[in-house]
């Protein structure tokens, strides 16, 4: 039997119209597949210029410390310095934490000095430079205008160094709110103060055995936009076999502290 020409045309009309729909769902498919791929593909780009720069910028930062260790701290005074690698320029400097107030390293005059300047009255200043001091020490002897145990609940005192400019907060008298306020001048990643010498002996090599330097390595990015940036804390002397080692790395990065305009 025959169908009616006008069911013939109603049925291939609707086998275009399903051939049409699996055909358009299928490029819908295979354009979402590329985008994925192509996304992909992007992020392996972008995951490889990354160690690409993180090799470079470290690689910098190992010739300026070889360097610094070789010459000595006047090494340190002619910073900045560029060095080519894979014949990109990378300028290496000491970073900003270098010359921070390091709350672990700062004697009972620079923590005076540095209170003073924030506006702490004299006395007030001493009684938290003593604190700060008793709490980072390792000994159970209390300072003149200090304290140990008996300002502090058990487990409170720290008898150690700092890990952070926060944690500076827990010594007896000071606030987080104060801490915040100066925590732009402070860090645990300071370099090493330079030593005090007299007129005959500037330009002199001074050793690095013992001293603390904080550099940060920088290179303009391959497209033009931005830069890409990695700092490193160094000690010198660290071994025999190894004229530095690296403490820290990130050591440019703030902490996480806002100072209110009440505090």
């Amino acid at each position: 039997m025959t169908l009616p020409r006008q069911c013939q045309d109603h049925e291939t009309g609707s086998a275009l119209v399903y051939v049409l729909w699996i055909a358009a769902a299928i490029a819908l498919v295979l354009a979402a597949a590329s985008v994925a791929v192509q996304g992909q593909l992007r992020l392996g780009a972008t995951e490889r210029n990354a160690a690409r720069a993180d090799t470079a910028l470290r690689s910098a930062l190992d010739i300026a410390a070889y360097d610094a260790a070789l010459v000595g701290r006047s090494y340190l005074q002619g910073l900045p310095t560029t060095i080519q690698i894979d014949d990109v320029p990378v300028t290496v400097n000491l970073a900003s934490a270098h010359s921070k107030l390091d709350i672990n390293l700062a004697n009972d005059e620079r923590w005076l000095a540095f209170l003073i300047r924030q506006g702490v009255t004299e006395a007030r200043a001493r009684t938290l430079t003593d604190r700060i001091l008793d709490w980072r020490d390792s000994d159970d002897r209390p300072r003149e205008f200090g304290g140990e145990g008996e300002l502090y609940r058990p487990g409170e005192l720290g008898n150690r160094p700092f890990r952070s400019v926060r944690e500076l907060s827990r010594v007896a008298g000071l606030e987080l709110a104060e801490v915040a306020c100066w925590a732009g001048d402070l860090t645990v990643y300071g370099g090493t103060p330079d030593p005090e010498i007299d007129a005959s002996q500037i330009g002199a090599v001074i050793s690095m055995d013992g001293v603390r330097a904080a550099f940060v390595a920088r290179r303009l990015r391959p497209d033009g936009r931005g830069y890409d940036e990695m700092s490193g804390l160094a000690l010198f002397g660290a071994s025999p076999l190894r004229p530095f080692e690296w403490v820290a790395f990130s050591v440019d990065e703030a902490e996480p502290l806002e100072c209110s305009a009440s505090s």
